[in-house]
């Protein structure tokens, strides 16, 4: 990586570009993306801007996958669209996700040199979606090449980024991927964790056809624990490993009195019935929301992003966000709260819910105010309560957004809790047992889901032909 000065480097390509965003006063009417990505002129006139870096940051240190930046913005810089899509999808499995979702900005445009003289980076995000865009619409989208059969049966648990990556990469190697989804349908948090207006969740759809094209099958509404365990997949049911690709879909709780009132929500459970038709719903029984009055989010990441402009799209008179630090502390991107904020929503900073009250169901939150103190053992300034300053604050409606956990139901299955441990290859302490994704990590990004989801098949494939893992 060249270290010579920015100002030597850098030659000005004129401002990055933007897409034009739909206003706020429409956007809030519908579940709609807030804006339709690049177009092929915008997408052009992006790519010219980059360096083409011989050793480029963004790629090496910034992207997870290490996917091919600069070789494929190149293409894009030329026109070739079509060899710039194909080479996108050499590493990555899902560059239509990835680049609407993938947080950027701390990632591989954290890591564009043009960051070095103070100009805005190139919009690498923008970029890949569109040619994955572009890429379907075409029909160039290349169908998943099958290796030769091995004849080993391999059981996924779970449909999300990390379990589709796996059985892409396990399809490629000669295996036989049966995905297990105890959800009513398969992609996992892109679907029941991700609302509409920031991911259109038709797109799912091409990547759930094109593994079963090559032959994945998907099996919907089954649950390991419930309905068979890892013993009965590993002995009568044939399978010759075991990938535990189980995302983080339950919603962390803080105790707080009154937390069992009717309205009371945690954020998983409100964001599947604002987002999703009911019939796919994990409950279909459950009542349905009432949009009606104030609803207060908890919570100050990305998840409570997500909770408070679904709320507002429901049309609650008025949305509020709780949140014990200041906005400095917040983990969330930044994006999305400009985005919050712009759709209405209030901010309550230096807050935290001491109780909820009310005869049955929620009438009112009983509130105080917080100052920072010393740092605590993550960095961050602790929040602490401030004495005689307790308020109460009217509301219907509360999420509890406070980020995602592996769900209980799976997780007491076969092992404690929380995150599992693995070693080379993904491999668990069990033998044929893999895990990767959430299961592992805990909560964290569909991009570091997928790259698991990748190594996990290697690992497994080496397993399967009786090769030491890594």
């Amino acid at each position: 990586m060249s270290t010579a000065p920015a100002s030597k480097l850098l030659i000005p390509k004129g401002p990055r570009q933007e897409t034009p965003r739909r206003p706020p006063e429409q956007r809030v009417r519908d579940f709609g993306e807030i804006d339709p990505g690049f177009d092929a002129q915008l997408a052009f006139t992006e790519a010219q801007r980059c360096l083409f870096c011989a050793e480029a940051p963004c790629m090496v240190l910034g992207c997870p996958l290490k996917n091919r930046i600069p070789e494929w913005i190149r293409f894009t810089a030329r026109g070739d669209f079509r060899e710039a899509a194909r080479v996108s999808r050499t590493t990555s499995n899902m560059p239509e996700v990835c680049g609407r979702l993938c947080p950027q900005e701390i990632l591989c445009e954290a890591r564009c040199v043009l960051h070095d003289a103070g100009e805005k980076p190139v919009a690498i995000g923008r970029i890949e979606e569109f040619l994955a865009r572009l890429a379907r619409r075409m029909g160039w989208t290349p169908p998943i090449r099958r290796g030769p059969s091995t004849g080993k049966r391999v059981a996924i648990i779970g449909s999300g980024p990390a379990g589709l990556a796996a059985a892409e990469e396990l399809v490629r190697r000669g295996h036989e991927p049966v995905i297990f989804e105890r959800l009513a349908r398969p992609g996992g948090v892109m679907l029941y964790g991700i609302p509409n207006f920031k991911y259109d969740h038709s797109r799912l759809a091409p990547l759930v056809e094109r593994l079963e094209a090559a032959g994945v099958e998907i099996r919907c509404g089954v649950a390991l624990g419930r309905d068979m365990t890892i013993e009965q997949l590993r002995g009568d049911m044939g399978f010759d490993a075991v990938l535990l690709a189980i995302g983080a879909s339950a919603g962390k709780r803080d105790v707080y009195p009154g937390e069992n009132l009717g309205h009371v929500f945690l954020a998983t459970d409100f964001l599947v019935r604002a987002n999703l038709p009911r019939e796919i719903w994990p409950d279909p029984n459950a009542p349905d929301l009432e949009a009606k009055g104030t609803c207060v989010v908890v919570g100050g990441g990305d998840t409570a992003m997500d909770c408070v402009r679904s709320a507002v799209r429901l049309g609650f008179e008025r949305t509020i966000c709780l949140y014990r630090r200041t906005e400095a502390e917040m983990p969330g991107n930044t994006k999305d709260r400009g985005h919050a904020r712009d759709e209405g929503v209030e901010f309550r900073f230096l807050t935290a819910p001491l109780r909820f009250e009310g005869d049955g169901a929620l009438a009112r939150i009983a509130c105080i105010e917080m100052e920072l103190g010393e740092p605590g053992e993550d960095g961050r300034r602790r929040p602490i309560p401030k004495t005689g300053s307790e308020f109460i604050l009217e509301a219907h409606t509360a999420v509890m957004a406070l980020g995602y956990d592996v769900e209980p139901s799976d997780a007491e299955t076969q092992w404690p809790g929380g995150p599992l441990r693995v070693g080379d290859g993904m491999a668990t302490s069990l033998d044929g047992v893999f895990a990767a994704g959430d299961a592992v990590n805990g909560a964290d990004l569909i991009v570091t889901a997928v790259r698991g989801g990748r190594r996990a098949a290697k690992g497994i494939d080496r397993y399967l032909r009786g090769q030491s893992h890594g």
